[in-house]
């Protein structure tokens, strides 16, 4: 895999036809998606797509903020990789698309298919007790990391939480999102080193995938619960410790909105109710 892989914003039919002929028979792909609080929620900003070629990995940058007036262009976009991201026979590479493929279904009706999630298979492989982020992923792996990527994320975000949205889009953004892309196929390969022969893992983890993103789309309920932002670092607590706490007790799924409060996702209203007491008791 190449070390400085292409970067391309396709924003021409010329593109989008280059994308497509580089996608011919092609049966292993990776991708990330960018978003303004990233969820069926919030909004959808930028796809992601790599695509390893003898050459090495290209990656194609999709802006999918059309404006007030979508193109013809944007819906082509669209159709293009809705074929490819539900077909089954091509296996996307990417790091816990559990608030992708959220938003995905959410906002362009397309649903996911065949995904190997990093996160999972990193876990189960050096069985830890939760998933690591992207960086630290590629770190422990032996995979270049993003340096595109803003220093102190969280903090980064906080101050900028549309910072997505933001256009024109400028070079250094549309080389963040495709670096989060770039090195996942060597991560992959990484990582299937790693599994060897091992077939009961590599059948646990690809099960793991599936089950991932099936239990997420069951959570047919949600709601923004506004917080106000002084009393987030109450809601979160210490590495997230409160939040996950509520999680557990509550049956939810809770996801930071930055500015709007936190997403909570569950699959009846009773356990959204149940969450919302709760995270108001750790600030009041």
């Amino acid at each position: 895999m190449a070390a400085h892989p292409n970067i391309v914003h396709v924003q021409t039919q010329s593109g989008l036809i280059k994308f497509s002929d580089d996608l011919r028979n092609q049966t292993i792909i990776a991708m990330d998606i960018e978003g303004v609080n990233l969820s069926r929620a919030g909004e959808l900003s930028l796809i992601s797509v790599g695509i390893p070629l003898e050459s090495g990995v290209i990656v194609y940058v999709f802006d999918m903020v059309p404006g007030t007036n979508p193109s013809p262009f944007n819906y082509q976009v669209q159709n293009v990789l809705k074929k490819v991201f539900e077909n089954d026979a091509i296996k996307k590479i990417i790091h816990d698309p559990r608030m992708d493929s959220d938003a995905l279904k959410a906002k362009l009706d397309i649903k996911l298919q065949n995904v190997f999630d990093t996160s999972i298979a990193h876990q189960l492989i050096n069985r830890l007790a939760q998933r690591e982020n992207l960086n630290n992923t590629l770190k422990a792996n032996g995979c270049k990391i993003n340096e595109n990527r803003p220093d102190s994320s969280k903090d980064f975000y906080r101050q900028n939480p549309t910072y997505w949205a933001t256009r024109p889009l400028t070079q250094k953004m549309v080389m963040h999102a495709g670096d989060d892309v770039a090195n996942l196929p060597e991560l992959f390969d990484k990582l299937m080193a790693k599994i060897g022969k091992d077939e009961q893992l590599l059948q646990t983890i690809n099960a793991q995938c599936v089950a991932a993103l099936d239990e997420f789309r069951a959570l047919a309920f949600h709601e923004i619960v506004q917080v106000p932002a002084r009393h987030y670092g109450y809601v979160i607590g210490p590495r997230g410790s409160n939040l996950k706490n509520i999680q557990t007790k509550a049956g939810v799924i809770i996801s930071s909105q930055s500015a709007k409060g936190f997403l909570v996702l569950s699959s009846n209203e009773a356990n959204i109710t149940k969450a919302k007491q709760l995270i108001r008791a750790s600030y009041q």
